[in-house]
């Protein structure tokens, strides 16, 4: 792993601690080139009946994936999603929900393996990330995140990378500022997109 690989490492720690500081629910006016990260959370009752459905924003806690993935320096094993209580210590899975795919080895048990991963939009601006899980316990959802995993590009492949990353870090993450409440049993269907403009 270069030194650049090595720093990407460091900085994914440090933007993770970062992400616990909640951010506003609409992104400020700003210039030039923007992320967006749009959330939409539904719980359903186990025969389909909606229970509840919430639409927010959240914040860029990574920048240094985007930097690294444009210098050609790491290459995705792909990505996950989180859903926790807004003190991070638990969650509606009996802790934290993870959302992921098979293939991915991020080194968590995944809670559920049914992440789905597409392009959106006219010219493929957003990336659309979208699964479900089953509730455990009753909880209350207070933050989220979505996680990306990452290899040197030298030397791995994408698929290589899902295998065995070298290392994982949050992306996008927002604490929320009236949670979410789930009962076990209930399904939470998730989906994030992600958008460049």
């Amino acid at each position: 792993m270069n030194i650049k690989s090595c720093f990407l490492v460091a900085a994914l720690l440090g933007w993770s601690a970062l992400a616990q500081t909640p951010s506003t629910e609409t992104p400020a006016t700003q210039t030039g080139i923007q992320v967006h990260g749009v959330w939409t959370i539904q719980v359903f009752e186990p025969d389909g009946r909606e229970v509840s459905s919430k639409t927010f924003h959240n914040a860029l806690v990574g920048a240094s994936f985007l930097t690294s993935f444009l210098n050609a320096e790491v290459v995705s094993g792909g990505g996950y999603l989180v859903l926790e209580t807004a003190a991070g210590s638990g969650g509606p899975c009996g802790g934290p929900c993870h959302i992921g795919t098979s293939a991915l080895n991020a080194g968590i048990t995944f809670q559920a393996t049914n992440l789905v991963t597409s392009y959106q939009g006219t010219n493929f601006e957003t990336l659309q990330m979208v699964g479900s899980v089953t509730a455990s316990s009753n909880e209350t959802i207070g933050a989220v995140a979505s996680w990306f995993c990452v290899c040197n590009a030298a030397t791995t492949t994408a698929t290589q990378c899902a295998a065995q990353p070298s290392s994982c870090g949050a992306f996008t993450r927002k604490v929320l500022a009236s949670g979410i409440a789930v009962t076990a049993g209930q399904i939470v269907q998730v989906t994030l997109e992600i958008t460049f403009s």
